[in-house]
């Protein structure tokens, strides 16, 4: 066995501020700091809750198993009866029936999931009898006491909380709820999110190019992620860069969204009008620009309350900053309990080069594993944030620390998967 350092989370490296740009643990830290939690919640039907957040806990309401019941098919008999030559089959149980008697000196034949019938204490499978004469089988190996019975509660005892609140529900927890008898699931309401993208280039996917313009990638897959992430999506809106529809639009987002995303506009340039925008509106910005590569310029602001993620518009910039960032923030709107990303140590194929000054989290591709057991990856020589094929092929994230000049064939890195 192999044993590494523990990874420390985030662990980017860049601890320290450079200049006005936030590291990214003091980024997550102040963008949750301005994120409101979910409050209002609403009752829905079990089938329909995979996805929801839980906002009240849910509990067994009885024992499970609620009886002693088979765990195999086979034959029920009692311990002291299993030395006998051959047992006489006096009755049958099966799944669904109250419990039988079992007559002594015999055995019941028994399903998986029957009641144990009054009297057993032991279930031989049936593949470990054989016909007797008669109505009768003999037992191949000896029993043992008590094997291939569930008792009564040994899966869930009555008033075990099974499901906290604050858990995202998926299939697994919404099978564990049923089990414990809850019809329906109290849970946070659905936060209403909007996407704004801003760019006098972008043009709706399937929409005929002019000269000069490109399709919108990151007004979609902005949607799907809040969408995969349990938000009601409340509207798409594409706008020109024009600061005073930029500026209307957002006013009037702010009103009636829970947070609002917008892509595109963030950066320094002339048609870049995210922060005088923001300004304008009196927001309170959280996070003005982050060390990291991609998506440096990436801003954090509330409008009356309301909070604002201010993505680069370029696409992988976009995707890697909503993985460190958006996320977080839509949990903790929903009410969710924090997610643990655990990273992980993962073996480079080939030296790879970075530039000290940003932290780096640049798209990797497991490829097997290493004569030691950890996983091996493939990285681009450099990331390229307009590249979203980039991530398309990757698994996850290799963390480049700011001071790190690169990284030799072989040599360890932290990994951190896509979510």
């Amino acid at each position: 066995m192999t044993l590494l350092d523990p990874i420390p989370a985030p662990g980017c490296g860049c601890d320290a501020e450079h200049g006005s740009l936030a590291s990214v643990p003091n980024a997550v830290a102040w963008a949750l700091a301005c994120v409101r939690p979910q409050t209002q919640t609403e009752c829905v039907p079990l089938h329909l809750a995979a996805g929801r957040v839980l906002a009240t806990a849910v509990r067994a309401q009885t024992d499970l198993p609620r009886f002693a019941c088979a765990a195999m098919d086979g034959y029920a008999l009692r311990f002291g009866d299993a030395q006998a030559a051959a047992l006489p089959v006096s009755g049958t149980a099966a799944a669904g029936q109250p419990p039988a008697t079992l007559r002594p000196g015999t055995a019941m034949r028994i399903f998986t999931g029957a009641p144990l019938p009054h009297g057993a204490d032991s279930v031989v499978m049936q593949e470990d009898t054989r016909p007797a004469t008669g109505n009768a089988i003999a037992l191949i190996s000896a029993p043992i006491r008590g094997a291939h019975i569930r008792l009564p509660g040994e899966d869930q005892r009555a008033g075990d909380v099974l499901i906290a609140a604050g858990q995202r529900l998926d299939a697994l927890s919404i099978g564990s709820c049923a089990g414990a008898g809850a019809g329906e699931l109290q849970v946070f309401c659905r936060p209403k999110v909007s996407v704004l993208v801003t760019g006098d280039e972008l043009t709706t996917a399937g929409s005929p190019l002019a000269e000069g313009a490109i399709w919108d990638v990151n007004g979609p897959m902005i949607s799907a992620a809040l969408t995969a992430a349990g938000c009601e999506l409340v509207d798409l809106i594409r706008l020109p860069d024009q600061p005073d529809l930029l500026r209307a639009t957002l006013f009037k987002l702010a009103r009636r969204n829970d947070m609002i995303v917008t892509s595109g506009g963030a950066s320094v340039g002339d048609r870049d009008h995210m922060a005088d925008v923001l300004a304008d509106l009196g927001a309170k910005s959280q996070v003005a620009g982050i060390a990291i590569k991609p998506g440096k310029p990436t801003t954090v602001a509330t409008i009356s309350g309301t909070p604002v993620l201010a993505l680069p518009g370029n696409p992988l910039a976009a995707f890697t900053l909503w993985q460190i960032l958006g996320r977080a923030m839509v949990a903790r709107l929903s009410g969710a309990m924090p997610e643990t990303t655990t990273c992980r140590h993962v073996r480079v194929t080939g030296p790879l080069r970075h530039t000290p000054g940003r932290c780096e989290y640049r798209p990797a591709h497991i490829v097997g594993y290493g004569p030691d057991g950890l996983e091996c990856v493939v990285c681009p020589d450099t990331t390229c944030s307009a590249r979203l094929s980039q991530a398309q092929a990757a698994d996850g994230f290799i963390l480049f620390p700011a001071d790190c000049e690169g990284l030799s064939q072989g040599d360890l890195a932290e990994f951190l998967p896509f979510q």
